[in-house]
């Protein structure tokens, strides 16, 4: 968590941190290692969506404290 919290610093926009394009990129490439390796895609799609949503979530929360100080 130190190096999302980390990672907040350099994001200007909620957007930023979101990063769309970043995650179908990271979902279509585990997709594609968990059918490379007989893995079932949805289930470890549904896993790293979990775990995406959380990490932005908690990066989200970071950059919101750092607006309010005014550190951009």
């Amino acid at each position: 968590s130190t190096y999302v919290a980390q990672a907040a610093n350099f994001k200007i926009t909620s957007d930023d941190v979101k990063a769309h394009e970043r995650v179908k990129k990271i979902i279509s490439k585990v997709r594609a290692l968990a059918s490379e390796n007989g893995i079932n895609s949805d289930i470890v799609e549904n896993i790293y969506r979990e775990m995406i949503s959380s990490f932005i979530n908690f990066e989200l929360h970071e950059h919101e404290k750092l607006m309010e100080k005014g550190v951009e």
